[in-house]
């Protein structure tokens, strides 16, 4: 597989009401040259057993099983480590991507040589 242009992050605890939003909003990207990693980091709910439904559906997304709840910080950089894109997003579970969200991000960073895109929830 050659490596993706970009590779998402996202971190989730007790996430099962927000997540397959999340999960959607990823998976209807008008761009779909990407990674998706998921932590499971320490759910007691059925957030785990969601991230595996949608691994075994979509060989994009991978997910990481933590039995207790690390900080922030932490995740991160295991989601950084793993991911493989040229640019990394990082998305909490309980938002959502607008379908051109990616596409329009990745196009402004290639347009002006950026390192490091930052946005608001809405491009001006």
């Amino acid at each position: 597989m050659s490596q993706p242009l970009v590779s998402i992050g996202t971190r989730a605890y007790n996430a099962e009401k927000t997540i397959v939003q999340t999960i959607e909003s990823v998976l209807s990207q008008s761009m779909s040259d990407f990674e998706y990693w998921i932590i499971n980091n320490g759910s007691t709910d059925r957030t785990g057993e969601i991230l595996d439904q949608y691994a075994a559906k979509d060989k994009r997304i991978h997910v990481i099983h933590s039995e207790v709840n690390h900080p922030f910080v932490y995740l991160l950089g295991i989601l950084v480590e793993r991911g493989q894109g040229q640019y990394f997003m990082l998305l909490d579970s309980d938002d959502w991507l607008e379908q051109d969200f990616i596409r329009e991000l990745y196009n402004h960073a290639i347009l002006y040589k950026l390192d490091i895109a930052v946005s608001t929830p809405e491009f001006i």
